[in-house]
């Protein structure tokens, strides 16, 4: 029989966050499906405008979801039983921008924001964008730690290393982003017309793990 020498290994980085992902969420409910329709399609433009004005393109507003669904209430009958009841169309509408990771560049997408006087919600996120070349390095330190301990271990037990014969990878998916802050919904004229919130966003760990199979003699 073979011997074998199986062993893992594991890759782990700490990478400072380059991009901001603004999600923003617009929701409502109308007696007609046309209203809601309207609704939404103003806001949109609304929003879309206010970024125009801190020099965002408003191709960079994009649409991640809508939907219209009607909408049930619950109402009690004579006889105490609660039924539902058909109250008219509620909308969202949910939009993300992509931005680099900069304290100016987000007070203006808030700022936006703010002044557009649309009753929105958003969340902040800290991301990576070069997900691709944080991966090869992940798997490159991975199989690197993996073929350290083999060798550790062969001198150890006083064997000899022979050649790979199997790596296993289980392609595990990685989050590249961190929520940083999440918003109530508010409207924006009721609050001040210019926003900087000076946030300074954790490093983002990663880390990858392979399993990797030598022969040994």
């Amino acid at each position: 029989m073979d011997q074998t020498l199986r062993v893992s290994g594991t890759g782990r980085m700490s990478v400072k966050p380059d991009t901001i992902q603004l999600f923003l969420t617009l929701n409502d409910h109308f007696s007609s499906y046309e209203e809601a329709i309207e609704t939404s399609a103003l806001w949109t433009d609304q929003l879309k405008q206010a970024f125009s004005k801190k020099k965002f393109k408003k191709t960079e507003l994009t649409t991640l979801h809508f939907s219209i669904d009607s909408h049930f209430e619950n109402e009690r009958d004579p006889d105490g039983q609660y039924r539902q009841k058909f109250s008219g169309y509620r909308f969202n509408h949910q939009l993300s921008i992509e931005f680099e990771a900069d304290h100016k560049r987000l007070g203006d997408a808030l700022t936006a924001i703010i002044t557009s006087a649309v009753p929105v919600e958003f969340n902040i996120h800290y991301a990576v964008k070069n997900v691709k070349a944080i991966k090869e390095q992940l798997l490159q330190k991975a199989v690197s730690d993996a073929a350290d301990t083999a060798r550790l271990l062969a001198l150890s037990a006083k064997v000899k290393l022979g050649k790979m014969l199997q790596i296993h990878y289980g392609k595990e998916e990685l989050i590249f982003r961190q929520e940083t802050m999440r918003s109530a919904r508010f409207q924006g004229q009721d609050i001040q017309a210019s926003l900087s919130l000076d946030i300074e966003p954790g490093e983002l760990n990663f880390e990858e793990t392979v399993e990797i199979i030598w022969e040994i003699s």
